[in-house]
């Protein structure tokens, strides 16, 4: 990807391992990825960095990531879940993903929401 275009995904979870891990597969794979790893950052950043996509976790500590999605109706956001019965979705939530994440699955989400061949 062209270095003047690069998207931004804005990737939240609690598990920084997690976090680093997808974010190190996205830069490699062209994206420019930021990090937050509880509700109130997750969001604060969202309003700063105005990313493209937010990869966010559905088990966050404190609020959920339910209240993540709702406080940023605007922002498409891919959601990660460990258990899918659990999950109730919400309008700007345009995926879900399984955790453990599969970060091939997860690319071909994020190629969908971003509209990228």
């Amino acid at each position: 990807m062209d270095g003047l275009n690069r998207k931004t995904i804005e990737i939240v979870d609690n598990h920084i391992q997690s976090a680093i891990s997808i974010s190190n597969f996205l830069e490699f794979k062209g994206f420019r990825t930021v990090q937050a790893y509880n509700p109130k950052d997750a969001v604060a950043m969202a309003k700063e960095e105005d990313p493209d996509l937010i990869i966010l976790d559905w088990n966050l500590n404190g609020p959920s990531g339910e209240s993540v999605a709702k406080a940023l109706p605007k922002k498409k956001i891919i959601m990660t879940i460990p258990e899918m019965d659990k999950f109730r979705k919400e309008r700007n939530v345009i995926a879900v993903v399984p955790k453990p994440v599969d970060n091939l699955v997860l690319f071909e989400e994020v190629k969908k929401a971003l509209k990228i061949k």
